[in-house]
């Protein structure tokens, strides 16, 4: 059963901003409590909480070839993210990890659309 165009847009509009509020209560969580620290878990969470909502908002607009994109330039975003201002790993790994990501998004642009990507 396809449900009517308003009751479609109310549903995206719905989830997207339950996803923005959650993303946002991990903000604020760690900023006014301590189970976790503000800087740099908490900003790490609600990045990558926002990346997935709107990887998911993109998946239910249009469609999945979109939608994958979207989360992994997000992901490659979070890796560099990562790399410049945590300890989790150094600045040349994150530079290293956002290239890797964006070489395995490039063969997946070719393979998802071989139309744009003629190769001869």
């Amino acid at each position: 059963m396809i449900l009517p165009e308003p009751v479609t847009i109310f549903f995206i509009t719905v989830i997207s901003l339950i996803i923005s509020g959650i993303a946002f209560l991990v903000l604020i969580t760690g900023l006014f409590t301590e189970l976790y620290n503000f800087w740099p878990e908490s900003v790490i969470y609600f990045i990558s909480i926002a990346i997935f909502g709107s990887s998911l908002k993109t998946l239910l607009e249009y469609n999945f070839k979109k939608s994958i994109f979207k989360l992994m330039s997000g992901v490659a975003f979070l890796v560099i993210f990562v790399g410049i201002f945590t300890d989790l790993y150094g600045f040349w790994y994150g530079v290293i990890g956002a290239i890797a990501i964006g070489i395995i998004l490039k063969q997946m642009l070719i393979f998802m659309f071989p139309d744009q990507y003629n190769q001869k």
